[in-house]
């Protein structure tokens, strides 16, 4: 009796053994994530490729204030390091630094390179030059603003040798509605201290978000120019420059990278200097008597009449 009990499982113990669930294999915490895992809904996200070291580099980001850290490891296409130059267009996906290294194994002098944001480039392609998306324009697309010069590019400073400009905006082109006229907002009277003040801090009022400065095209939003807008900046001699006040049609598009405003395409319509001239005729004609009379001489340029 006692050696059938033994041998023999009772109906609880089988009960048990049936109701536990099966254990699954533990993963190794040390393990890297799977890649296809660790790539899912990532952001695709487009640049150029800004430096390259021994094993990684550094992308300059279209979409984003930074440059992205990249390892050679991610190149993707059928590339490798030897297929890529600094200046070559990319595009690829953005996620956190560590999303295919194994703790500890991540170099100390990557470490101190990466950005602050802890994000890295993976499956970097290389895409055809041209085809990244710098800036968008503003809508309604093809609308034309019209602005007055309001600091001019001083040149022997900053990137290739000259600063950026500004253009305070005060109107829009209307085409359709008035053939060709323009219709100028109203501007906001300022001083000649907050002006400079203005332009002293620059920095603050430009970079403004996309949103913002949408709501302040009709008080005279600050746009920033490059002398690459103006076709009088590309002659050597620099005399056709846009100067303070000057009236100027243009584009406004934002890049994307910063959410800074450009003016693109630039025209002048109206040199300060023209329009100064007009007004100096202007007040000669208010006070001119209307006369008759004869022609005496003429010379080369002018000639002399004289009174009846």
């Amino acid at each position: 009796m006692n050696s059938r009990n033994r041998n023999t499982p009772t109906s609880s113990s089988t009960t048990t053994r049936r109701d536990q669930p099966p254990q699954r294999p533990r993963r190794n915490p040390k393990a890297p994530p799977s890649r296809r895992s660790s790539f899912d809904n990532l952001p695709t996200e487009q640049g150029r490729i800004q430096t390259l070291l021994d094993q990684y580099g550094f992308i300059y980001c279209a979409d984003r204030p930074c440059d992205i850290f990249f390892h050679y490891s991610q190149l993707a296409g059928g590339i490798s390091s030897d297929d890529i130059n600094c200046g070559d267009e990319v595009e690829f996906l953005v996620g956190p630094r560590d999303l295919t290294r194994q703790r500890g194994q991540q170099e100390k002098d990557q470490q101190q390179q990466q950005q602050q944001d802890g994000l890295s480039a993976y499956q970097v392609r290389i895409v055809e030059k041209g085809s990244v998306i710098w800036e968008v324009e503003e809508e309604p697309k093809g609308q034309r603003r019209m602005g007055k010069v309001e600091r001019m590019i001083r040149w022997g400073g900053g990137r290739d040798g000259a600063m950026v400009g500004t253009i305070r905006i005060c109107g829009v082109k209307n085409d359709k509605e008035q053939g060709n006229s323009v219709e100028l907002v109203e501007e906001r009277e300022q001083s000649r201290e907050q002006t400079d003040a203005e332009n002293n801090d620059i920095g603050v009022e430009l970079e403004v978000s996309s949103a913002d400065n949408k709501l302040k095209d009709k008080k005279g939003t600050l746009v920033r120019f490059t002398p690459d807008d103006y076709d009088g900046y590309q002659s050597k001699s620099r005399t056709n420059v846009l100067e303070r006040n000057d009236l100027v049609e243009f584009t406004l598009v934002t890049e994307k990278r910063s959410g800074i405003k450009y003016a693109r395409n630039i025209t002048l319509i109206q040199s300060q200097r023209e329009r100064i001239e007009e007004e100096r005729e202007q007040k000669l004609l208010q006070s001119a008597t209307l006369e008759c009379g004869i022609v005496v001489s003429l010379k080369k340029g002018y000639g002399f009449l004289k009174s009846n």
